[in-house]
Order: C-alpha cells, then sequence, then structure tokens
C-alpha cells in the first residue's frame, strides 16, 4: 500500500511538473538570459560613455577655471592702475585748488 502511494505521488509531482514547465521554458530562459546580456552591454556603453563625457566636462571646467583665474589676475592689475591714476587726479585736484582756497581766505580777510 505504501508504494502504491509512493508510486501515484511520483506520478503526480512528474506530470505537474510536465504541466507548469512548458516545453518552450529553456527557449524562453535562453532568450531572458540574452536579452539581459545585451542589456548589460548596453548599460556598460552608456557608464563608459557617461564617464567619458564627465572626463570630458572636467577638462573643460578646469579650462575654464584657469581663464578666470588669468582674467582675475588682469582685472587686479587693472585696478590697481586705476588706484594709481585716481590718486595723480587727486594730487593734481588738490594742486589746483589749495592755491584758489588760499586766495579765497586772503581775500576774505583782507575786506
Amino acid at each position: 500500500e505504501a508504494g502504491a502511494e509512493e508510486g501515484e505521488a511520483a506520478e503526480t509531482v512528474e506530470s505537474a511538473a510536465e504541466e507548469e514547465v512548458p516545453a518552450e521554458a529553456p527557449e524562453v530562459l535562453l532568450e531572458t538570459a540574452e536579452a539581459s546580456s545585451g542589456k548589460a552591454g548596453t548599460l556598460e556603453t552608456v557608464v563608459e560613455e557617461v564617464a567619458e563625457t564627465v572626463a570630458e566636462t572636467a577638462e573643460v571646467v578646469a579650462e575654464v577655471a584657469g581663464v578666470v583665474h588669468e582674467t582675475a589676475e588682469e582685472v587686479a592689475a587693472v585696478a590697481e592702475e586705476v588706484q594709481k591714476v585716481a590718486e595723480e587726479i587727486e594730487a593734481a585736484a588738490e594742486a589746483v585748488v589749495t592755491p584758489v582756497i588760499q586766495a579765497e581766505e586772503s581775500a576774505t580777510e583782507s575786506n
């Protein structure tokens, strides 16, 4: 009796396995694996392209930073020149205004 039950159970498992796993399942699994592999390859390519773009962008940013630094140095040099000219203008103005003020003070005192 136990042997008969084991035989029936084995047949049930075997028939269930045949019903649940279609014959084309290995092909489907292979196609799925190939598609996944293709997607992984595509993803790898995309990641490589992004990394390359990031590297190129970093180079451009470094170049721009260099230009900005050079420009800042040039602006500082121009600012120094402007400061010198402003000091010269101030000295010239004092040289012109001081005698005028002294003349006005002398005229006021004599009146």
